[in-house]
């Protein structure tokens, strides 16, 4: 009984979570990767869409796989000991891949800058 009400919370909560943060990265990153393509608004948008559409897959493949390894739980504290230590994953799991991708940003528009650099000398 506690594994449904937990798998029903910990679903609810993610999905609350991934969505809104997927909107709130989806509008911020465009300027970044505008930063970076300032030439093809179009391939920025499609780029920032592609972006969100793996986002929201790859958080759903985790939630997923999260809950089908789920061992059962027998009391209350059993449930919110697992719910908070499922959710605190997954709230790790996306900062590291949100300051991954500010790296990878980063790399990229350093890389570009010293092209134009070398390519206007």
């Amino acid at each position: 009984m506690y594994n449904l009400i937990a798998y029903l919370l910990f679903l609810t909560a993610m999905s609350i979570i991934t969505v809104h943060l997927g909107r709130v990265f989806y509008k911020n990153g465009a300027v970044y990767i505008h930063m970076l393509l300032p030439q093809d608004p179009h391939l920025v948008a499609s780029i920032n869409k592609l972006l969100l559409a793996g986002y929201y897959l790859l958080n759903l493949g985790y939630v997923v796989m999260n809950i089908a390894f789920w061992s059962p739980v027998e009391t209350v504290e059993q449930m919110c000991s697992t719910l908070f230590f499922k959710a605190g994953t997954l709230i790790l799991f996306l900062a590291l891949m949100h300051y991954l991708n500010l790296f990878w940003l980063l790399l990229f528009s350093r890389k570009q800058r010293h092209t134009n650099t070398t390519m206007s000398n």
